[in-house]
């Protein structure tokens, strides 16, 4: 506001500096979105819920007599891809979902 001058330029800094404001207001909201992650206990609880689930399938695939090799194979697969991808969701640059190819747009603000 101090580097504004008073007479001619005062509309000119009366549009700028509230769209300014917003954008430090939006990039600082965007570093602390960056920052928050769930508590470990999701994860945890995660873990626990795929083991739990896998138990409950070995109970039932235990009174067969013909088990499937490609069944069991699918479900660990299919569990462990949900779990990764729920992870590299969480922590965007550290996992195979990549999004540095997006930090262009801030560095170019």
């Amino acid at each position: 506001m101090t580097s504004c001058p008073r007479a001619d330029f005062q509309p000119a800094c009366s549009l700028a500096l509230p769209a300014l404001n917003s954008l430090f207001e939006v990039a600082k909201l965007r570093a602390g979105a960056s920052e928050k992650h769930p508590p470990q206990i999701i994860y945890f609880m995660l873990f626990g819920l795929g083991l739990g689930c896998s138990l409950l399938a070995g109970f039932g695939t235990a009174n067969s007599s013909a088990r499937s090799l490609v069944h069991m194979v699918l479900f660990a697969g299919t569990l462990t891809l949900a779990l990764y991808i729920v992870t590299d969701m969480e922590y965007p640059r550290l996992g195979l979902i990549r999004i540095e190819a997006f930090d262009h747009f801030l560095a170019d603000v």
